[in-house]
């Protein structure tokens, strides 16, 4: 609700696995769909397996840039290739010139989401966002009762 009510366009959530980092970014996803925005949710790791060149790949390249809303899933599990690191650079760009947006999902804290991505993206990133350490207590695993 925060993020929504700010005028930040990128929100991070971070954390380990299970704590509901991509449930909160679906209802970001819900919220912009309600205002009649595109939307886009797009794991990172079949981002990673986009052609440079297959005319597909580029139109959707292209929605990822455009998209009113656009969720990036679990950044820092997906196989890291310079293809990808420049395709995200470029999208990340884009939507940061444009003031779309962006919502990133990560298991990585913020020191190594820069070593990841590097600082020109990490600088983006952290210009105009609003960064939560999403809790420490995986909601998946059934809490045994004694």
């Amino acid at each position: 609700r925060e993020f929504m009510a700010s005028s930040k366009t990128f929100l991070v959530l971070c954390g380990p696995p299970g704590v509901g980092k991509t449930l909160a970014a679906m209802l970001v996803l819900e919220h912009a769909a309600r205002n009649f925005r595109t939307c886009t949710l797009a794991r990172a790791g079949e981002c990673t397996r986009l052609g440079l060149f297959a005319p597909e790949d580029c139109d959707y390249v292209r929605r990822l840039r455009r998209s009113g809303c656009l969720v990036l899933d679990d950044l820092g599990a997906e196989l890291l290739h310079d293809g990808w690191r420049n395709t995200l650079d470029e999208v990340l760009d884009w939507r940061y010139l444009e003031r779309l947006d962006t919502v990133l999902t990560t298991n990585l804290d913020p020191e190594a989401f820069k070593q990841r991505y590097g600082g020109r993206i990490a600088s983006r990133v952290n210009h105009d966002s609003m960064v939560f350490v999403c809790g420490n207590r995986s909601m998946r695993v059934p809490e045994v009762r004694r």
